[in-house]
């Protein structure tokens, strides 16, 4: 599904690398199923690669291993390094979704943004694969 987004072998080649490889190209089938273009599949699936870089960076060497701390420390620190990124948080919540529909990232319901000590339920402090989920309505 990658190649509905890309044709250049450079790209494809960078978007397989690990850890993230195995999961890329079913990422990229999502948002061609969510109805995303080309244009905007492209810049979702570069924010990506780019956070596959990151991660690599860091010695990460299984997609197990990401976190939500991590996904965090790379929007707040590593992107502004490089520039603007407007919309970094919304397009990672995408990759967060998607690992999480894959099961990679478990879901965990926390009772106010920002507490993480207050766990509702699906999992412990101690565990490195939570994600808090939130829906803020205005």
């Amino acid at each position: 599904m990658l190649e509905d987004f890309y044709e250049s072998q450079r790209h494809l080649q960078h978007l397989g690398r690990e850890p993230l490889a195995e999961n890329m190209d079913e990422f990229a089938g999502r948002l061609h199923r969510l109805g995303f273009t080309q244009r905007s599949g492209q810049r979702i699936l570069c924010l990506t690669g780019r956070f596959n870089d990151f991660v690599r960076s860091v010695r990460v060497e299984s997609v197990g291993q990401i976190d939500e701390s991590l996904i965090t420390r790379f929007i707040l620190e590593e992107l502004p390094s490089h520039g603007i990124f407007r919309g970094a948080p919304v397009i990672m919540r995408h990759l967060r979704e998607h690992l999480c529909d894959q099961g990679v990232l478990r879901r965990v319901i926390c009772t106010r943004p920002g507490d993480h000590n207050a766990l509702v339920s699906g999992g412990s402090l101690g565990d490195s694969l939570s994600l808090c989920v939130f829906e803020v309505r205005f």
